[in-house]
């Protein structure tokens, strides 16, 4: 359950990095 949040913590990191870069 705990791997679970992380892991859902670090993918919409990884959306709203890849939104920052696609708008640059």
């Amino acid at each position: 359950m705990l791997t679970l949040i992380m892991s859902s913590k670090i993918y919409n990191a990884k959306i709203r990095l890849s939104d920052k870069y696609y708008f640059l």
